[in-house]
Formats: structure tokens, C-alpha cells, sequence
């Protein structure tokens, strides 16, 4: 079924896998099928675009460090968990590609917001925020959904 998003992609859509998934090698296959060129990986593995370069737990706070196509970011936050630093790691390097604007770490961190106001609703959305602010993130009345 995840393979079925191909379908719909034009062939210069951006595509975004995570390659420690087992199904990627399959997915990577499937985007080529359809001429789609621009594909990014990210993940713990180092072969990846965007990968958890270090994930460390010290008082309750996570301090990452995070290589986005070769650029090492570090930083600290209380959302704890890999899962939760590599979906980080993911969202730097969507706002990389699509926006070239990681050196301005603000801007990055505006478009990860806007990401994560997508999903309000989450139950840890309350803990996104403050990772966000933290970083210097815009308060969320800023942007129109």
C-alpha cells in the first residue's frame, strides 16, 4: 500500500524514506519506476541523507546530533526517545530540500512547526511545541492552516 502514493507523484515530486524500514529497497525501486528522481533517506543508518548521527539521555533532557546531508546539528530537548530524534532528524531535512534554508536554523524550525500544527491533535503535541520553542520557534498564532 505505501508504494501506491507513486501512483500519484509527478516525476519531479520529492520523496522521503526512511531507510532503516525493511520495505525501503522495494519503495526505492518503485519511486524509480515512475521517473521520480528526487529521493531522500534519513534514519539512524549513516548511508542515509538525514540520519541520528548521536542520541544521548542525561537529566531527563535528549541531546542530539543530527547530520542533514552532511551538516551536523546538535541540539537539546525533553522529548525523549530515538523514534522521537529521528523524526526530527526527518523534519530538518525535509525543510533542508524543500526549503534550503537549515543555515538559518529559524526558518528550518518555522517550517517544522507548521509541520507539526498539522497534528494538533497529537498527544504529545503539547511536548512538539516546546521542543519547537526551545529551538526559537514562532508561536503558533503566526501561521494560517
Amino acid at each position: 500500500a505505501k508504494a501506491e502514493i507513486f501512483q500519484g507523484m509527478s516525476s519531479d515530486g520529492v520523496v522521503f524514506l526512511n531507510k532503516d524500514n525493511e520495505y525501503t529497497p522495494f519503495l526505492l525501486d518503485c519511486a524509480k519506476e515512475k521517473h521520480i528522481t528526487k529521493i531522500y533517506t534519513f534514519g539512524v543508518s549513516k548511508e542515509s541523507d538525514g540520519y541520528l548521527q548521536s542520541y544521548k539521555i542525561q537529566d531527563g533532557v535528549a541531546h542530539i546530533e543530527a547530520n542533514i546531508l552532511g551538516e551536523v546539528l546538535r541540539f537539546s530537548t525533553d522529548i525523549c526517545g530515538e523514534h522521537q530524534a529521528v523524526n526530527m532528524v526527518v523534519a530538518l531535512l525535509l525543510a533542508k530540500v524543500l526549503h534550503e534554508k537549515l543555515n538559518a536554523a529559524a526558518e528550518a524550525l518555522e517550517t517544522m512547526e507548521y509541520l507539526a500544527l498539522r497534528f494538533q491533535k497529537h498527544a504529545r503535541y503539547e511536548l512538539i511545541e516546546r521542543f519547537l520553542r526551545s529551538l526559537g520557534g514562532k508561536p503558533k498564532e503566526d501561521f494560517v492552516l
